[in-house]
């Protein structure tokens, strides 16, 4: 049963987006190719990490159990941005990422308002990287005097100060389209492969009514034709438990029919070169808060996404992108603030960019991933 959730959860991921910079992104310059860095040991009594002028963090007393080393670094290349937002300041990445406070720590980040452009103010945001996209964390106050915006955090991940210095983003219909092979782990010896093809179209960039092309046949990729499916208000082919039908390295050509609704379109995404798959841990694995690493068969450079997943397979705890180099380590900082219990585990490996088509809105997106899927218990 529990696979079978993580099965639906990891089709209901298609629809997620892990967007890259636009061409609009830019971040602040510390005049140098070395990026801006500083770390401390922060323990139950709490303390102040900064690089003066550009960040600061104060972790309250009895906000970690243990003592942390806490790093925080200029992040060079930063993995989101969504036009017509912009990053208008240094985004800075704090680790040990995924670190939770049992006391909310308060962070400060300055901005360069000559970076804003024509735009306001009071278009500027703190945001967190939720693993999919640039979230904007609640609260956020803004110094327009002294040009900083602060907000309280409940945890470590990669922070940055944005805004929306170009206006409205051009309307049109807002679709992802993507072919997905999900290996579903059930142990060290057998796995399962389920190959699927989806597209959804939306009137808005937040999904809200869904559209159905009205014309018969009106989405093929390749030469398969997809079909409406009312539970996931989607056009779909494949899924099923014995469905297996794609080829690595290859080309997969979406072509939708022009309606009343729906413009027409052609767009073209290659399907990784390798499929990565999960190694340890696999389902009814068990392993320590005190560190374990992630391994995995079958690298071909570029990088995968590792995200775990609550105990209810709905949200995630941790989410990070690292090199497609077959390990990756989740040490005892990461993970001595979470429950012992359940965890999903899922591992994308994938190809996509933005389609830029006529009556479509630029944020739509087209992707090829290779999607693990398992279950571990995460002990003391």
């Amino acid at each position: 049963m529990k696979l079978k959730i993580l099965l639906v959860i990891a089709s209901l991921m298609l629809l997620l987006v892990w967007f890259g910079c636009s061409d609009d992104s830019t971040t602040d310059s510390n005049g140098d190719d070395e990026p801006l860095t500083t770390q401390k040991n922060i323990g139950p009594d709490g303390d102040t990490l900064e690089i003066p002028g550009k960040i600061r963090l104060i972790v309250p007393p009895a906000a970690l159990d243990d003592t942390v080393t806490v790093s925080m670094t200029q992040n060079m290349s930063p993995s989101s941005c969504i036009a017509p937002n912009k990053f208008v300041g240094m985004v800075f990445s704090i680790e040990p990422s995924g670190t939770l406070f049992d006391t909310d720590a308060d962070l400060k980040i300055y901005y360069d308002p000559a970076l804003l452009g024509s735009a306001e103010e009071d278009r500027v945001v703190l945001c967190s990287y939720t693993g999919y996209m640039w979230d904007t964390l609640p609260g956020i106050q803004l110094d327009t005097l002294h040009n900083y915006a602060t907000a309280d955090v409940s945890h470590l991940s990669d922070f940055a100060v944005l805004a929306d210095t170009t206006g409205p983003v051009t309307e049109g219909v807002y679709a992802i389209l993507c072919v997905s092979r999900m290996i579903n782990i059930l142990n060290s010896e057998f796995a399962y492969i389920v190959d699927g093809i989806a597209a959804r179209f939306d009137s808005a960039f937040a999904p809200c009514e869904p559209l159905k092309a009205l014309v018969p046949n009106g989405v093929i990729c390749n030469e398969f034709t997809l079909s409406w499916s009312d539970l996931t208000s989607q056009y779909q082919y494949g899924f099923g438990m014995m469905d297996q039908f794609i080829v690595l390295d290859s080309s997969y050509t979406f072509t939708v029919t022009a309606s009343s609704d729906v413009p027409a379109l052609t767009k073209v995404i290659e399907f990784p070169t390798c499929q990565p798959t999960l190694t340890y841990p696999v389902y009814g694995d068990s392993v320590s808060k005190s560190g374990f690493t992630v391994t995995w068969g079958y690298v071909c450079g570029g990088t995968v996404r590792i995200t775990l997943m609550d105990i209810g397979l709905t949200d995630s705890v941790l989410s990070t992108e690292v090199p497609n180099t077959g390990s990756y380590n989740f040490n005892s900082a990461v993970l001595s603030g979470l429950p012992v219990g359940e965890y999903g585990i899922v591992m994308v490996h994938q190809n996509w960019e933005f389609i830029s088509a006529s009556g479509y809105d630029s944020r739509s997106t087209i992707m090829a991933r290779v999607m693990n899927n398992s279950i571990f218990y995460l002990k003391d």
